[in-house]
């Protein structure tokens, strides 16, 4: 009886969250993302990085130990797609059907409409746990699909999108019954997604073995056989996924910086709403953006002001599961907020870390995310208050109503990620506001477009294999034209842009490459560029018959025996 409602709920939700996420999709998304062949609305910002480790991925092997191992984008430098955050679980499955796909294809389109789809699922699977009242669920899980830290993703962390995965530990969280296989499942997912979100659910799950200990469900040694089998199986997934790589810094700059306000929870960041007024905050909050929106905030005043008279009934719902997860979140906030905390644009405190503390936070640096269990658990806490009123009926229409007013009040963003998902060569002063950002969207349409027009660029793919760099560093001038050029044409590059890098070997490089451009020595399969101004006039003085050493759409190239291997 109990598995036949489980059922039926599980298809209503199935049935209402395909509905439900798509008229979100087409209300915040241009759908012509969906088409893979769709893809300079990934320009301008992080996201085009994201796809070139894609397009450099097409030429691995999957028979490789990290699967996700990406040798052509980086060479000596390489990481793994997985570390650059482009999505290994869409690239698995994309790479699998290569064959078929138009050429530069992307999936990130695909996978925003999924997203929409599981944050609605399991949002409902999450209020399941404490109502019976179907369409109370359906209702309130709007406020979940239209949450503006889920959609402020949108602007292009798309891989952080992922926040059904979180919605998804806290329904494990809340089941009776410890279910470690949901668990196993779940993080095996967040590994192929994103390592970010992989430490969020890492807290709820241990908060879960900590409240089933508490009341009896699991003893220590069962924590500790849990504990080993999941440090071991993590471990090994990975390894093999691929963001464990010697030599990678894990640890970077930004803790303290990339945080939460004080106020974030109330902040619309002069976007999110047009009722409620922007709070000022510090550059590097975005991180730690969590307004709750409009409607949430209005049925958190009701929900606040109705305590004094549902105290008594709300006693049954403050479990020790709300407690712990309660706890943690407060937490977390504090967490989220580092030791550089300000309310508003005002510093409280900053306090000085041990070097060893700001290392270790370090590897979370935008710790302003954190904030995001906190941000689900108001919005739990709100729905478990209101669904104790008496009146069912009052609070069906106080949630419609607070519905609209969070619809009607998000239409100026939804404009905006509609105008940035679309053409963007049309949208971009919309999109962009102020001059510099004008000229920002300048620069990346050149580069996008390309200016490497001339005959040669067309030859070179047919008698070498990788372009080198002079100097490699990460992100360099000039990179995403030559990057893209390699990508469209099966070529290796020594650069790119990594979000880990891994400083020593680029040392190592830039000496290899010193000593061939001393011995005028250069590899006959390589192309190579200089950004160097030295080391481009040892090139000039030091050039070999038959050698092309020139400057071609403004960028300096030697390409060794060029003359000598048109001749054959």
């Amino acid at each position: 009886m109990i598995k036949d409602i489980s059922n039926k709920f599980n298809f209503i939700a199935i049935i209402a969250s395909l509905i439900l996420s798509l008229l979100a999709f087409v209300y915040f998304c241009d759908i012509r993302i969906l088409d893979p062949s769709f893809n300079k609305w990934l320009m301008p910002g992080d996201s085009e990085t994201y796809w070139l480790n894609w397009l450099f991925y097409q030429q691995s092997t999957i028979f490789q130990i990290p699967i996700f191992k990406n040798y052509s984008y980086g060479m000596e430098l390489s990481s793994t797609i997985a570390l650059n955050d482009s999505l290994p679980i869409m690239a698995l499955i994309f790479k699998t059907i290569q064959g078929i796909l138009p050429p530069n294809a992307q999936y990130f389109g695909i996978w925003i409409l999924g997203c929409f789809f599981l944050q609605s699922f399991f949002a409902m699977k999450l209020l399941r746990n404490f109502s019976d009242d179907i369409l109370l669920i359906i209702l309130f899980s709007i406020f979940f699909l239209i949450a503006p830290i889920f959609l402020w993703r949108l602007w292009g962390h798309y891989s952080l999108m992922a926040h059904w995965l979180i919605l998804a530990s806290l329904n494990i969280y809340f089941n009776k019954d410890f279910n470690y296989i949901k668990w196993l499942t779940i993080f095996f997912f967040s590994y192929l997604i994103s390592a970010y979100i992989a430490v969020m659910m890492f807290i709820i799950f241990l908060t879960d073995l900590v409240k089933r200990k508490i009341i009896k469900e699991i003893d220590y040694k069962k924590i500790g056989t849990i504990l080993s089998i999941f440090f071991i199986s993590s471990l090994a997934c990975l390894y093999i996924v691929g963001y464990i790589e010697p030599g990678t810094k894990l640890s970077t700059s930004g803790f303290g910086t990339y945080k939460a306000n004080l106020l974030t929870f109330f902040d619309s960041n002069d976007l999110w709403s047009t009722i409620l007024a922007d709070i000022s905050s510090i550059e590097g909050e975005h991180e730690g953006f969590a307004f709750l929106g409009s409607g949430p905030i209005l049925l958190s005043l009701i929900a606040i002001s109705s305590i004094a008279f549902t105290k008594s009934k709300l006693k049954q719902f403050l479990t020790i599961e709300l407690r712990c997860i309660a706890i943690v979140s407060v937490l977390l906030f504090i967490f989220a907020l580092s030791n550089n905390i300000h309310i508003a644009d005002i510093h409280i405190i900053n306090l000085d870390l041990p070097k060893f503390i700001e290392k270790a936070f370090g590897i979370i640096r935008a710790s302003g995310r954190m904030v995001w269990i906190p941000f689900y658990i108001i919005y739990l806490l709100i729905f478990i208050i209101m669904n104790s009123f008496d009146n069912k009926s009052l609070y069906k229409i106080l949630l419609i109503f607070s519905i609209l007013v969070a619809v009607v009040d998000t239409n100026k963003v939804s404009n905006l990620f509609r105008l940035k998902t679309g053409d963007i060569d049309i949208n971009y002063k919309e999109v962009y506001s102020g001059p510099q950002h004008h000229n920002q969207y300048n620069y990346w349409n050149l580069q996008w477009n390309s200016p490497m027009q001339s005959k040669e660029w067309k030859e070179f793919p047919k008698a070498y294999k990788k372009i080198s760099y002079i100097y490699p560093k990460n992100r360099p001038d000039n990179y995403f034209i030559l990057a893209l050029y390699a990508a469209k044409n099966n070529m290796s590059v020594n650069f790119g842009s990594f979000s880990r890098v891994k400083k020593e070997k680029v040392i190592e490089v830039i000496k290899d490459l010193e000593i061939v451009i001393n011995n005028n020595n250069y590899d006959s399969d390589t192309l190579y560029y200089f950004n160097d101004n030295i080391a481009w006039n040892l090139a000039l003085k030091n050039k070999r018959e038959g050698d092309l050493v020139k400057i071609i759409d403004g960028l300096r190239i030697l390409a060794p025996e060029y003359y000598n291997i048109k001749e054959k």
